[in-house]
């Protein structure tokens, strides 16, 4: 299952700069549904950190594949220039993943939105 996450992880995080590395608190990206953040969730419990920062969402930078893919979901246009942070949540997971990041939140002492 761990090797599952990881591989998801490492797709979604294809869509950013090449520099940034796998993160469990990193949800909401290209694919992401209720079993991939239910993996999350499980692998980060299973790390067992003493901090945590999750996020819901992934910023579109320009020129990215990020920003291509946010532009064939009509999240953004191909007008707009990013100067101001806009970010992306997969359509999937829109409606609830933030209600369930905070429960998670709550329920962990040292997790943070």
């Amino acid at each position: 299952m761990v090797d599952a996450v990881l591989d998801g992880l490492v797709v979604g995080l294809s869509y950013l700069l090449p520099e940034v590395g796998p993160d469990p608190g990193l949800l909401g990206g290209p694919g992401e549904d209720r079993a991939s953040v239910d993996a999350s969730f499980a692998l980060a419990e299973a790390l067992c950190p003493e901090a945590l920062k999750i996020a819901v969402s992934v910023r579109i930078y320009p020129g990215t594949a990020m920003a291509r893919l946010a532009v064939r979901e009509a999240v953004i246009s191909p007008a707009d220039d990013l100067l101001a942070p806009v970010f992306y949540t997969s359509e999937a997971a829109r409606d609830w993943l933030p209600q369930r990041a905070r429960d998670e939140a709550r329920s962990h002492p040292g997790w943070r939105l």
